[in-house]
């Protein structure tokens, strides 16, 4: 039985962390802070350098619905771990 709630409680926690990682990921390609090339295989990205200048400006290949589908990313997987914590 402990075995059990071992391996139950890893498998929710490993979960997890893996979609926060996977969602932290797909936030930042969203808002542009990640670009990946189509001719490169996928797990070849950069992270374009912006001018000081810029840094305040909002991306402009970002829209405001964007935007948004981004933050509820964000917020849907923080309240999945809070949830289960």
């Amino acid at each position: 039985m402990a075995l059990q709630i071992a391996g139950q409680w890893l498998w929710m926690w490993l979960a997890a962390l893996i979609s926060l990682l996977l969602y932290s990921l797909l936030f930042l390609f969203i808002q542009g802070y990640i670009t990946v090339e189509p001719k490169d295989p996928w797990w070849k990205f950069t992270i374009p350098k912006r001018e000081q200048s810029k840094i305040d400006e909002p991306r402009p290949q970002v829209d405001d619905r964007q935007r948004h589908l981004s933050h509820a990313m964000i917020a849907y997987v923080e309240l999945y771990v809070s949830h289960f914590s």
